[in-house]
């Protein structure tokens, strides 16, 4: 196989605040897979807060493993996944756009979905519009927005504790027969979090992401137990091996599945299979990325309760056609290995 690699800068149509910063741009980072004349193509979303990532450290990874995985065969694709899941520790952004472009690869010579060669099945369901952190008015204003594009349920971001229960009450006014979720990223303490987990149920919020820092399991679990909403980990929950340890703990009710996290399709498998055995809520989300990610990612829809795919409709310009997120819904595209292209 030949690789090659490049950025694009892509700005968002407005910043995008939580509780931990802003972003006005990201810088996509490509990776190509070609074999036979047939070209595959993943996405790298690194976050340093999440997983210690960093945009030259995903270039770093690709450089040091790129002789050895031109080396390798589309043929083996899974044994190749296995080679590089074991090659590092880490780098899961870097490893998910290896892993994207050999499933789009090895799906466009096989004519098959990328879902299909993970015994996966398609999915159509709606996925929330963010509402990004910010005065309770701007929030209820912004949220009023997405309903005129046809968003049926809002991700409302918090982060402020002394704000949070007037943000999710100015929302909830705005959209008064909307589906709310709200994500606390890591905002919260525990007692902060038993008390507006309250304000959450009266305003009939669908479900609480990741309201303490990771590692603090024993506080996610009083806060999830003081719910009557779900409470998903996220940051607390990278890939599979944190999928067991939620499993085996039971910390939250379920968790936040990005490939930028867990480090690829085959990986988010695994992990969907751990989920099910184990009767774990998901919700397959994603990074501010290009429509290329979110294809990769919309191959989960099948397996999975809810969806968090606005990430490409966030930015002002997407360079990929796929999974496009149309009147508040997201489908898995249809069309060989991850059914993305780029737009002409």
């Amino acid at each position: 196989m030949r690789m090659r690699t490049w950025t694009e800068e892509l700005p968002t149509k407005r910043p995008f605040v939580i509780s931990t910063g802003s972003l006005r741009r990201i810088t996509a980072l490509y990776t190509e897979l070609e074999h036979d004349g047939i070209r595959g193509f993943g996405e790298a979303a690194p976050s340093l807060r999440v997983a210690g990532e960093t945009e030259q450290g995903v270039q770093a990874f690709w450089a040091a493993v790129k002789p050895a995985f031109e080396e390798r065969t589309p043929a083996d694709w899974q044994g190749t996944l296995g080679w590089l899941h074991a090659r590092a520790f880490g780098n899961p952004a870097a490893k998910n756009a290896l892993d994207n472009a050999l499933l789009d690869l090895v799906g466009k010579a096989q004519r098959k979905p990328a879902h299909q060669l993970l015994g996966l099945k398609p999915g159509r369901m709606a996925t929330s519009g963010t509402v990004v952190l910010d005065a309770p008015e701007a929030m209820a204003k912004e949220a009023a927005q997405h309903l005129d594009a046809g968003f049926r349920v809002l991700k409302v971001k918090l982060g402020d504790p002394q704000e949070d229960a007037a943000r999710v009450q100015a929302v909830r006014d705005a959209a008064p027969d909307g589906t709310l979720r709200c994500d606390a990223n890591t905002a919260w303490t525990e007692q902060q979090g038993k008390k507006l987990v309250r304000v959450l149920d009266k305003l009939d919020v669908e479900l609480l992401e990741q309201p303490v820092p990771r590692g603090f399991d024993a506080e996610m679990k009083a806060i999830a137990r003081a719910a009557e909403l779900p409470v998903l980990a996220d940051e607390s929950c990278l890939g599979l091996e944190d999928t067991r340890a939620l499993a085996s703990a039971r910390f939250a009710d379920g968790f936040v599945l990005k490939l930028a996290k867990c480090g690829g399709l085959w990986q988010a498998k695994q992990m969907l299979d751990v989920a099910k055995k184990a009767k774990l809520k998901v919700m397959v989300g994603c990074m501010v990325e290009s429509g290329l990610g979110i294809a990769a990612a919309s191959q989960l829809l099948g397996r999975v309760q809810f969806a968090d795919l606005d990430g490409a409709w966030l930015l002002a310009r997407d360079p990929w056609t796929g999974a496009d997120v149309q009147r508040g819904e997201v489908c898995t595209p249809e069309g060989h290995g991850l059914g993305a292209a780029r737009r002409q």
